[in-house]
């Protein structure tokens, strides 16, 4: 799922990427906030057969933020990569 913030009237969009499952709205793993509108910034969502997320192409300078590890209680392992410059 991606996600649209507007931050307030002094910050810029937000776009963040997250992982739920459907029937727990209220159990989310952001893995990457980026500064930026979804429409406006590069980036590339994969999800893999074996519960992997590939989040990739978007610029080193966009990312706010990101999810580090993977642990056992995690909907899915994520590999979360910049494109190069």
């Amino acid at each position: 799922m991606v996600l649209i913030r507007n931050c307030g009237a002094t910050t810029h969009w937000e776009t963040q990427i997250v992982v739920r499952e459907l029937a727990d709205k209220g159990n989310q793993n952001i893995l990457v906030r980026l500064d930026g509108h979804p429409e406006s910034i590069e980036y590339k969502v994969l999800w893999k057969p074996d519960n992997t997320i590939e989040i990739t192409g978007f610029n080193f300078n966009d990312l706010l933020s990101f999810h580090s590890r993977n642990l056992v209680g995690d909907i899915a392992k994520s590999i979360i990569q910049p494109k190069p410059r």
